[in-house]
């Protein structure tokens, strides 16, 4: 690994630790990746989540070497330093959208965000990704949003899922949802 991938690494667990801090989560950072954990997250149960940070400068492509266990207290975060894109998941989705081969004699999960996977995934993306894994951990704050900034973000950019109205949904609701339809064909969502 030459010494501008590392640096990049670097920056990338970097830009992770300011995300967690600025939600109040106390980081622990290892002095050497030896075992592929960047951090780890001390839950208020005396648990911990581990944290593997990839990042890459340009594309959204991101490879876990080895074999990939999912379990409930492992997160892989994948960033793209140049767009500050940032995908927070936990193992089991990673392991779920990405391919498994063999390189060198070891295992490679290689997860290719496309246009279609970047749609599944929207739940998992930046403040949102970051945010859920403050509940998961139990501890720290979310950055708050409205009802309504949150379904803008969900709902009305590039990319996104077109919004349903479903049965059983309050009058109020079905309204709301209407009106983000509207905006939704207007923006060709």
């Amino acid at each position: 690994m030459g010494k501008d991938t590392q640096l990049l690494g670097k920056q990338g667990e970097f830009f992770v630790f300011h995300k967690l801090l600025e939600r109040e989560i106390t980081v622990y950072a290892p002095i050497f990746d030896i075992e592929g954990i960047d951090c780890i997250i001390r839950t208020p149960k005396g648990k911990h989540i581990d944290i593997q940070v990839k990042t890459r400068k340009k594309e959204a492509l991101f490879d876990y070497r080895g074999e990939l266990s999912p379990r409930s207290d492992l997160y892989i975060i994948c960033h793209i330093a140049e767009q500050e894109k940032t995908w927070v998941l936990p193992s089991k989705i990673f392991s779920k959208f990405s391919t498994k081969s063999k390189y060198k004699g070891t295992t490679l999960n290689r997860l290719t965000i496309t246009k279609k996977i970047r749609k599944e995934l929207l739940d998992y993306e930046d403040d949102e990704g970051f945010d859920a894994l403050v509940r998961q951990a139990g501890t720290g704050k979310v950055k708050t949003k409205s009802g309504w900034q949150w379904l803008k973000q969900k709902y009305l950019q590039p990319g996104a899922k077109k919004i349903e109205i479903r049965p059983g949904m309050t009058k109020n609701t079905k309204e709301v949802y209407k009106r983000i339809q509207k905006m939704q064909k207007k923006m060709r969502i």
